[in-house]
């Protein structure tokens, strides 16, 4: 990766990647990256990606594609709302042997009630008509609900629920088959700074 800041306000990135979703390269192609950030104001910045390239296993000509955008604005010094959506294609992987796409949707609102506490509420929304990323036809949601405790200066301790829904049987109830619509997830983050 190259970057350059063209302000205090602009900088971009350059970057080659050997794949998605993979420790080791699946093909002999690279994937090309651009990333955009401004901020005009404090309150307020986006980030622009786009990445190109093939990225199924030992194929080097089907390419995929994917634009990302993320917008964040901070009204108020505890309150923070995040936007980001993303598109993509991948030629070739569509059921009728055209290009598959799929995209998506989240929010994010987190506010800080004290410096001991914050909470933080997430909703997406994920569109995968070829089931080229969740391996099903497929519209999925979630919304999230996470508090934040600073128990300690550089110790954050992040309980969190979770609940899935999707118009599909996409969840697996008995870890043998998918045959629920819907989940619920309970997870506990710890972390440590230093």
């Amino acid at each position: 990766m190259v970057g350059y800041p063209f302000s205090d306000k602009v900088s971009a990135n350059f970057y080659l990647v050997n794949g998605w979703d993979n420790f080791d390269d699946n093909n002999d192609a690279k994937t090309v990256g651009l990333n955009l950030n401004i901020a005009p104001v404090e309150q307020f910045s986006m980030a622009f990606n786009l990445t190109y390239g093939p990225e199924k296993d030992d194929d080097n000509a089907d390419n995929r594609f994917l634009f990302d955008w993320i917008g964040t604005i901070k009204p108020v010094k505890d309150l923070t709302f995040v936007l980001n959506t993303d598109y993509a294609t991948e030629q070739h992987s569509a059921s009728d042997g055209g290009s598959a796409k799929w995209y998506g949707i989240a929010g994010y609102a987190k506010y800080d009630f004290s410096e001991l506490f914050s909470a933080a509420l997430r909703a997406e929304y994920f569109k995968d008509p070829d089931g080229v990323r969740t391996g099903i036809d497929q519209t999925v949601k979630e919304i999230t609900v996470t508090p934040e405790f600073r128990v300690a200066k550089n110790l954050i301790i992040r309980p969190e629920y979770r609940h899935d829904w999707s118009n599909e049987d996409a969840f697996d109830s008995h870890h043998d088959t998918l045959d629920k619509k819907s989940q619920d997830t309970i997870a506990l983050g710890v972390m440590y700074t230093w």
